[in-house]
């Protein structure tokens, strides 16, 4: 053991050891304390000879590595003579070299193993590869030690078997042609495969200093989008409008199914500007031939196609302008709400209408489906879509009531309704409908 040191027992000795800077009082100085300071995670005991050693788990094995107390004694002395700063180096520390570079390459393993580990178990998909398989430190021209491939074609490899897995192909979307305008209704998506050599010698640079995952390369591919139309991002979800109507009514085939299903299908592809009203009766167009513009019947029926419609822009979110509830209460409207009070009546005259406005800065879109599934009933949805970039609405129905009960089809009832952007309300607003 080296003697103690005795100084003023206010001064304090400043030890600078792998770049790191430790501070002990003067009076507690000696080779131990400097020792245990700058190795805390090391144990300090003596060997077989009765020397002072040092004992440090690494790689699951135990090394014993002497310390050199006469070098350690010297350096501080002369630090204690001098300004009181000492800087200690790995090859101080012990009485052979080659006990230095041993726990030097222990100490620099240690420090990167976890951020190689979890970097490796990133790339695992069925090859079974360890770190000291692929990697390993050596001694470089200036005897310092750096992390290096050590097993080029296995980590190749494992970056083969990485792209096959997670290659992915181009994907042009779902979209339509309508007027000139390409209308996107799901969002297209790069293609991505791992770049080996890329990846490979990015690895290299990244082993400089290891931390974090590997840098991995990728080659992109690009959808081909059609040329010459105008885009417009109709790839958000808003909100849907749902209805079903029975098949079979009274024995027979319900012909107000064909009337609702025109009055859904002729609202498919309408493009609704930002701040725009919509109509439902200026959208069909009526004509004196008891048409819609389009050339589909208007029939009883067709408030199916307003009830739906309403119930899209409510989920939506969307103001409602316009909207009378029917004289009574239908029974095919009981689906889908826990009470009956989301209808619309349509009339061409004197006319009854829906009409709402799209508050929002993007175009929107209503997308209409008709569907069966061999229950008796045709299914309606109308949907509204807008832009990727616009934000997300949430829409929330509630406080539903009814009174002045007077039948099954003849009552008062209201339920109301909360829009919010980002946790902020946006709008509240209340429906009511009288049936008698």
């Amino acid at each position: 053991m080296s003697a103690r040191f005795k100084l003023q027992e206010n001064q304090d000795l400043k030890i600078m050891y792998m770049g790191n800077e430790h501070i002990l009082p003067v009076k507690e100085i000696n080779v131990e304390s400097v020792i245990s300071k700058i190795l805390p995670e090391s144990n300090i005991g003596v060997n077989e000879q009765n020397n002072l050693s040092l004992v440090r788990k690494c790689q699951d094995e135990n090394m014993i590595l002497e310390i050199d107390t006469k070098r350690i004694d010297e350096l501080i002395g002369s630090a204690l003579e001098d300004d009181l700063t000492v800087e200690i180096r790995s090859q101080d520390l012990f009485v052979r070299d080659e006990m230095a570079q041993d726990f030097e390459k222990c100490v620099i393993y240690e420090a990167d193993i976890f951020d190689l580990n979890r970097a490796v178990a990133h790339l695992e998909v069925g090859r079974n590869a360890s770190v000291d398989e692929l990697f390993e430190l050596r001694l470089n021209e200036s005897q310092e030690f750096e992390w290096v491939v050590n097993n080029e074609g296995l980590l190749k490899a494992v970056f083969e078997d990485y792209r096959e897995a997670n290659a992915t192909e181009p994907y042009g979307g779902e979209y339509e042609i309508v007027e000139g305008k390409l209308l996107l209704l799901k969002n297209f998506n790069l293609g991505k495969q791992l770049n080996v050599e890329g990846s490979y010698n990015a690895i290299l640079e990244w082993l400089e200093d290891p931390e974090g995952f590997f840098p991995l390369k990728y080659k992109m591919t690009t959808w081909q989008e059609p040329v010459g139309y105008e885009i417009l991002d109709f790839t958000k979800l808003v909100g849907s409008g749902k209805t079903r109507v029975d098949i079979i009514r009274n024995g027979g085939l319900n012909e107000g199914v064909f009337f609702a299903q025109a009055g859904v299908e002729d609202m498919h592809n309408r493009i609704i500007l930002p701040g725009e009203e919509f109509s439902y009766i200026g959208a069909i167009n009526p004509q004196p031939n008891g048409q819609m513009e389009s050339g589909r019947y208007i029939g009883w029926g067709i408030c199916n196609a307003t009830t739906t419609l309403f119930r899209a822009a409510i989920e939506a979110g969307l103001p409602i302008l316009e909207r009378q509830n029917h004289t009574w209460s239908v029974e095919s409207y009981k689906w889908g709400y826990p009470v009956n009070l989301v209808d619309a009546a349509y009339y061409t005259s004197p006319e009854v209408d829906l009409v709402f406005k799209n508050d929002m800065n993007y175009p929107i879109i209503l997308r209409s489906k008709i569907e069966r599934k061999n229950d008796g009933f045709q299914y309606h949805t109308i949907s509204v879509y807008t832009s990727s970039h616009a934000p997300t609405r949430t829409v929330e129905l509630t406080n539903w009531k009814i009174w002045d009960v007077y039948s099954e089809w003849a009552y008062k009832g209201s339920f109301d309704r909360y829009v919010s952007v980002k946790g902020k309300v946006i709008r509240k607003d209340t429906f009511q409908s009288h049936y008698h």
